[in-house]
Order: C-alpha cells, then sequence, then structure tokens
C-alpha cells in the first residue's frame, strides 16, 4: 500500500463504519477480532465503497450493481502512484501530460 494512502498505517474499522453507516452494516460478519464482510459479494463490496467514500471523503455516490466496484483504498494507491509519477517530471517543464484510466 502507497505510504501516502489514508488507509496504509489507519485500515478502516468495519464496526465503527457499520455504526455510522446502517445500510453497510448489514453486511457485517464477526469474527474473532472484530469485524468482515465478504469480499465476494458484489452488495457488500459496494455498500463498503459507498460508505467508505461517504465518510472518510463527503461524497454521495450511487454504484449500480451491474458495474465495476471500485475499491477505496486501491484507488488512492493509483492516484498516489499518479502522483509520484508527475511529481518526477522536470519543475516548469512545458510538455503536455495525458493519463489514461481504462474501466467499465
Amino acid at each position: 500500500m502507497h505510504p501516502r494512502n489514508k488507509y496504509y498505517k489507519n485500515p478502516a474499522d468495519f464496526g465503527k463504519l457499520g455504526e455510522k453507516c446502517p445500510e453497510f452494516r448489514k453486511y457485517l460478519l464477526a469474527t474473532s477480532s472484530g469485524y468482515t464482510i465478504n469480499f465476494k459479494d458484489p452488495k457488500a463490496l459496494r455498500e463498503l465503497t459507498v460508505s467508505l467514500l461517504h465518510h472518510d471523503f463527503g461524497l454521495n455516490v450511487e454504484l449500480p450493481l451491474d458495474r465495476l466496484i471500485p475499491t477505496v483504498t486501491l484507488r488512492l494507491n493509483y492516484i498516489h502512484w499518479i502522483e509520484d509519477l508527475l511529481q518526477m517530471l522536470p519543475a516548469g517543464d512545458m510538455c503536455q501530460t495525458t493519463g489514461i484510466d481504462i474501466g467499465e
């Protein structure tokens, strides 16, 4: 995980997230060390993503089940890696930088 990722040293606490997000709470599974979800369940993944985006970033999103469900932690890694690449460009370089994100 990228060191600037907000979840790098502070993983999401599913129990606390479930307390604040009732729709996510429905998918929580108790374990000996806290809570988890069934990561093979697209509805659970969608609620996790929607809940994290709302709780941690103040974003309200709707994600249809017939589309890819982005995982917040991995997308943050991607953004930070792109930032790292852009910072490697020479200061004041006037070249045009273009990026593409291929997804569904």
